[in-house]
């Protein structure tokens, strides 16, 4: 059965808001340092462009991490992963705060994103075993709600710990928040794989085949779904979209439609609300069961017609802060309306393996956001007298295919379905 065993079962509130939590810590361990750059730099006598490379020592950690973390999953259990995970993330934190030189605390940002990374991952694996169809959506979207509202307090919060104390204080606040993570795990979050507990009803052979699978196997198994693959290609196109807005919107909003820093904070707050909102409204909807399809191609189409709209707009001349962010915020809440429906859709038929594809749908959306970073970077660095249509126009061909695959793949799957139930 696909439905957690009654010693198992967890109020769908409170696995929403661990789950969420759970999601929510990689993104705010990158924008809570954020504010103690300079004091970092000073401290350890460093330029803050070497500070920088923490960053990216987290995410290394955080992309490749549950690559490992999603198979070993399937195999001992999401509990006991996701214990480790966490004691990394607290540990790396606690050591971090004591750090005295620059090589070691690249290590522990190192370890901190494997912890994170892992954790995040299995954080939606866990959603998918308790849950399926628009259950799972409409406790994806709530999650996501919990996991945006962290990154957009973070940068503040740091500024706050900076006024009481040293950068150390936000290595300390993360420590703490690794301890309350892994307490929440032990405490309120139950095995949820159903093919690892159910190994303790059948002697362990249902374990036991799990452990003789091989990883790659379940990799290529993931590979060959055709309708999974198709809906974590949607998402990881669509997040390269968002990227392409996070990389280039300063340089647009600053240098060339001239508002101030202030402003543009207040517009990626705006971005942030949009997301929220829209992760809301989709977890609304799956409340009505509408169509978890119907709201991937209806968000896809908007926001290739969005896209397309800025990138006519930057190459006549008619762009300015408003109607760019409007066009922006219409994307974002796109982007939060069909993630949930399209993550659900790709971990639908994962059955055993849903860790490891869980895992694969995280570093597909990682490595297309920051292959959609560094391609536009160059971009910019070649056209740097049209950036708002390297932005946008790196937009409109992402989402546009996105909304390629969602026509050739997603539009024809009941036809599929309907051939393989024939006799």
């Amino acid at each position: 059965m696909n439905t957690p065993s009654r010693s198992t079962s967890i109020s769908p509130l409170k696995l929403a808001i661990i789950c969420g939590v759970l999601t929510a810590f990689p993104a705010m361990s990158i924008d809570l340092g954020l504010p103690a750059f300079a004091d970092v730099a000073t401290a350890l006598d460093v330029s803050i462009e070497h500070v920088s490379q923490t960053l990216s020592f987290f995410f290394f950690g955080f992309s490749l991490s549950p690559l490992l973390g999603g198979p070993l999953s399937d195999r001992l259990g999401r509990r006991p992963v996701l214990l480790f995970a966490c004691a990394v993330y607290a540990i790396a934190s606690l050591l971090a705060t004591t750090t005295s030189g620059f090589d070691s605390l690249l290590l522990w940002r190192l370890l901190q994103g494997t912890g994170a990374g892992i954790a995040a991952v299995l954080a939606i694996t866990v959603i998918r075993d308790h849950h399926q169809g628009p259950d799972a959506r409409r406790l994806l979207s709530y999650a996501a709600v919990v996991r945006i509202v962290g990154p957009t307090t973070a940068p503040t919060l740091g500024n706050l710990l900076l006024l009481l104390g040293t950068w150390r204080w936000i290595y300390g606040f993360m420590a703490l928040g690794g301890v309350l993570m892994l307490l929440m795990v032990a405490i309120g979050l139950p095995e949820s794989s159903r093919f690892r507990s159910a190994s303790t009803k059948s002697n362990g052979n249902t374990f036991e085949s799990a452990q003789r699978r091989s990883v790659l196997g379940d990799y290529k198994t993931f590979l060959g779904d055709r309708l999974g693959m198709s809906y974590a290609l949607i998402i990881a196109l669509t997040f390269g979209s968002h990227f392409s807005y996070i990389t280039g919107s300063l340089y647009v909003y600053v240098n060339v439609l001239h508002i101030s820093t202030v402003a543009y904070g207040a517009v990626f707050a705006v971005m942030a609300l949009c997301l929220m909102l829209g992760s809301l409204l989709s977890g609304s909807l799956a409340r009505h069961e509408l169509s978890g399809d119907f709201i991937v191609g209806v968000a896809l189409v908007v926001s290739v017609a969005a896209s397309l709209t800025t990138l006519l707009l930057s190459g006549t001349g008619h762009l300015n802060s408003y109607n760019l962010t409007a066009l922006l915020s219409v994307n974002t809440l796109c982007l939060g309306l069909l993630t949930p429906c399209a993550q659900q859709g790709a971990m639908e038929n994962a059955g055993q393996f849903a860790g490891t594809a869980s895992a694969l749908m995280n570093a597909l959306t990682t490595g297309m956001g920051a292959c959609a970073s560094y391609v536009e970077g160059l971009l910019l660095v070649r056209f740097s007298d049209v950036p708002a249509m390297v932005m946008s126009g790196q937009m409109v061909i992402l989402c546009t295919g996105a909304l390629l695959i969602f026509a050739m793949a997603i539009l024809r799957k009941p036809a599929v379905l309907a051939r393989s139930a024939a006799p």
